[in-house]
């Protein structure tokens, strides 16, 4: 026999503040409950305990407080966020069959000691806390977590020994040494070096006062004047081992595996990971009866048969090819190229379901529908009739989760992905009670379902690059950087890579005797935030900038696209619609999305993207479309009254700012007034506004004062819209997309502060999103249904563009500006910019 005492609460707090901040479906906090349990799953895996004991504290005063009123009355109150997943916890190590024992008037700490004491057999305390070593014998144990709950050191009393204690020592030398972590005084003025000398020569607490005739000068002053002080300490120190106990033994006996019941209490909190690792009876999943084999091609063409009858059906090719139908049946056909012992191959099976798969009349829940469509293509297969794509779907439920496959959405949503075209019906199931829920249903079917084939067609065309310019040019800043190199190496007088971070902060704050505060996991930081800070301290931070610059630029745009362009000489990036929580699209192989407007370099680069040969360019540009939607959401008079009168909004804000006609306004000005306005959208405090421009802080407070008398609006609608978020835990777009805000409950200031900018912004810039996606949809439909030959090929945020025959070019620039403007009536009016040319930059 062998008992597991757990001192829950010690061990769930080191998980909170080891663990990421995770959240449920329903903004739940779960970090600390999945640390918790992971080190559970650990600590029975390894040490097979027969009886287990979770024991909490409870809220109610305890007894040391009538000893001293200043126990522990230093810790702040549990946070919230970790409050909230003490009952859930109990509720899984219930439903595991582990009983929970608690006592008012007593800690953890009482009842684990008494437990261990009364219970004769052989026991093993799990904590965070010291004080337990006390309890130490020949038959109990301790593991005491370190690095959060991932690892522990097994304490007996031999390894204590290694101490220099004994068990009973524990308490001595608290008495003397006193803890502040429970605020236990002890004797003001020694500390623990002293007290470990004091009790290695006199053994007890008693011993040093029995000899204190034998202590010299000020130790022993400290002594006789800390004398009450130390025997307080060691009655607040002492555990109690004689407690009336909670639970009986009969009640802790484990039995493995748990009840299936403590599996779901798991999925309940979508912490399925650690679900899928407790071993449980049974799992409440689909019976394998209603999953077939599918062994020869007579068997394929009754399950097609069936799935014609049902006129509905889900397929997955995640290793081999399976089906199913929604009432849960399911066919697995086989792994690899070959799938049937007589050889049948997978292209012959993909033809044999051609038939269905191209039937519109028969509808299909996928997963993935854009990347689908790719591969039935490489076979000559037009998917048609699927109306459903549970990736979507997963993803408007809970924006802030990604999910880089089907079986990472299984895991998250509790959902067995042994037969993945199941999985997928399964997954829509849930996933769309969710979307609906949150009324977000009409974003998914009249939004993002219609703009799949949109994104499709516009990743089949591609966009032209001039290959040899992109080869000239990657030439070129081969030897900048190379030019660079050699001025850094010269500045820092010492040969050394500039690409390692390692090295260079040896030269830069070792060699060169900079300093930085900044540290990293591998030691000294040199980030970009760092070097700006450093910038004006010594000649070669600017030119390490430069080259990190340079480097980022060539690696990923010019060096990095290069075997990405096909054998037309046109690159062909991967649009994702679920990777952000704003619902902003966003591009990879490569990220054109982020190629820089402003920088010389940046404009290089779009150079090299053209036209195809004997065509031209025509982009469309939504004008400063999240000011205007600020002027909207805010209905501030003077924001809006300089939008609907064609103002410059940065000249205009410069102005009122600065109280000079508008004429009068300089570059200076209009740059600092456009720093604001852009700022505020994004929350931007009154030291990010300084950093950015360059300024005193006490100035960029001014300027932000100034914005807000001159748009009062503005500062109410930023006040009303962060109140709302925390009194709803969400925010949402014109369109009615939204995004669970937990951070605004955070006890984290830093995670408050950024639900806050979350809060601002993200209606913002969804709408904008939101806005464009439904222009891309009316483009493509109107350049389709209308003959047109020339192809929307690219969206980057505001901008949608269009490789265009001259002859269709003004035809196309206008139809362009017309669905854009036209996609929402808001109170400013929208303005859409225009632009022809060969390449990007030119139209641009």
């Amino acid at each position: 026999m062998k008992i597991l005492l757990l001192d829950s609460n010690s061990l769930l707090n080191r998980a909170f503040y080891a663990m990421p901040d995770l959240t449920d479906r329903n903004g739940r906090h779960t970090g600390a409950v999945f640390g918790y349990m992971n080190m559970l799953i650990n600590i029975i895996d390894k040490y097979q305990p027969t009886h287990a004991v979770a024991v909490f504290d409870r809220e109610a005063p305890v007894f040391r407080k009538s000893i001293y009123e200043g126990y522990k009355a230093q810790r702040k109150p549990m946070p919230p966020e970790l409050a909230e997943q003490l009952e859930p916890l109990k509720g899984i190590l219930r439903a595991m069959g582990i009983p929970v024992a608690e006592m008012d008037g007593f800690e953890a700490d009482d009842i684990i000691g008494s437990i261990s004491r009364q219970w004769e057999y052989p026991a093993f305390i799990v904590t965070g806390d010291r004080d337990s070593l006390q309890l130490l014998s020949e038959r109990v144990s301790v593991l005491l977590t370190k690095k959060g709950v991932s690892e522990v050191e097994d304490y007996t009393p031999a390894r204590l020994a290694e101490d220099g204690l004994t068990p009973s020592q524990v308490i001595d030398l608290k008495s003397l040494m006193g803890d502040s972590s429970d605020n236990i005084p002890g004797v003001p003025g020694v500390g623990e070096k002293t007290a470990k000398d004091l009790l290695s020569k006199y053994s007890t607490l008693d011993g040093v006062y029995e000899h204190i005739d034998e202590i010299k000068g000020k130790l022993k002053e400290k002594l006789e004047a800390g004398k009450e002080s130390a025997y307080m300490s060691y009655e607040l120190a002492t555990i109690k081992c004689d407690l009336t106990l909670p639970v009986r033994l009969e009640e802790a006996g484990l039995t493995i595996p748990f009840p299936a019941a403590a599996r779901e209490k798991l999925l309940e909190l979508g912490l399925v990971k650690i679900a899928d690792r407790l071993p449980v009876g049974a799992k409440a999943e689909r019976a394998e009866s209603e999953i077939v084999t599918l062994e020869n091609e007579d068997a394929l063409q009754e399950f097609i048969a069936r799935i014609r009858a049902a006129g509905e059906m889900s397929i997955a090719l995640d290793g081999g090819i399976t089906l199913a139908l929604s009432g849960g049946e399911g066919a697995v056909i086989g792994e690899g190229r070959t799938l049937f012992d007589e050889g049948l191959e997978y292209t012959r099976v993909l033809e044999a379901l051609r038939g269905v798969l191209e039937d519109e009349g028969v509808k299909k829940t996928v997963y993935d529908k854009k990347a689908l469509m790719r591969a039935l293509s490489g076979h000559g297969i037009c998917l048609k009739g699927a109306d459903d794509d549970a990736m979507l779907l997963a993803w408007l439920d809970d924006a802030n989760r990604t999910y880089k496959s089907l079986s990472e959405a299984c895991l998250a949503f509790g959902i067995d992905d042994s037969c993945p075209a199941c999985a997928i019906f399964r997954l829509k199931e849930i996933a769309q009670e969710g979307v609906r829920a949150k009324g977000m249903y009409d974003i998914y079917r009249n939004m993002e379902m219609p703009l799949i084939p949109v994104l499709y067609a516009m990743e089949e065309a591609g966009f032209c690059v001039d290959k040899r310019g992109l080869e000239e040019l990657n030439a070129e800043f081969e030897r900048i950087l190379s030019d660079l190199t050699a001025r850094i190496h010269e500045l820092c007088g010492v040969t050394f890579n500039v690409n390692s971070p390692r090295q260079l902060a040896e030269v830069l704050f070792v060699k060169l005797g900079l300093k930085s505060g900044k540290k990293n996991k591998t030691g000294l930081s040199t980030n970009v935030e760092v070097l700006g800070e450093l910038e004006d301290k010594h000649p070669v931070i600017p030119l390490i900038l430069r080259y990190r610059e340079i480097a980022k630029l060539r690696s990923t745009y010019v060096y990095g696209m290069l075997p990405l362009v096909d054998e037309t000489g046109r690159l062909h990036t991967l649009f994702k619609q679920n990777a952000t929580s704003t619902g902003r699209l966003s591009s990879s192989e490569p990220n054109l999305q982020n190629i820089p407007v402003r920088k010389a370099e940046g404009a290089l680069i779009r150079k090299l993207f053209t036209a195809s040969p004997g065509n031209v360019l025509v982009t469309a540009d939504y004008s400063q479309i999240e000011l205007r939607l600020m002027a909207h959401f805010s209905e501030d008079p003077a924001m809006c009254a300089a939008f609907n009168n064609g103002e410059d909004i940065h000249t205009a804000t410069a102005a009122k700012v600065f109280h000079v006609p508008e004429e009068m306004v300089t570059p200076e000005m209009r740059r600092h007034a456009k720093a604001v306005n852009f700022g505020i959208i994004y929350g931007i405090s009154a030291f990010g506004l300084a950093k950015d421009l360059g300024i005193p802080r006490r100035r960029a407070e001014e300027f932000m004062s100034g914005y807000f008398a001159t748009y009062p609006r503005v500062k109410e609608y930023m006040n009303e819209a962060i109140a709302a978020a925390k009194e709803r835990g969400y925010v949402q777009t014109l369109f009615g997309r939204r995004r669970e805000v937990p951070e605004l409950t955070s006890s984290n200031p830093a995670q408050r502060g950024f639900g806050e900018r979350v809060a601002l912004n993200m209606p913002l810039q969804g709408t904008a999103s939101d806005m464009i996606k439904l222009a891309m949809i009316k483009v493509f439909e109107r350049l389709t249904k209308g003959g047109f030959k020339s192809k929307l090929i690219m969206q980057v945020h505001d901008e949608l563009i269009v490789d265009a025959l001259p002859e269709e070019a003004e035809k196309v620039a206008a139809l362009l500006k017309e669905c854009m403007e036209g996609v929402i009536k808001l109170k400013v009016e929208l303005k859409v910019s225009v632009g022809k040319g060969e390449n990007w930059l030119e139209a641009k």
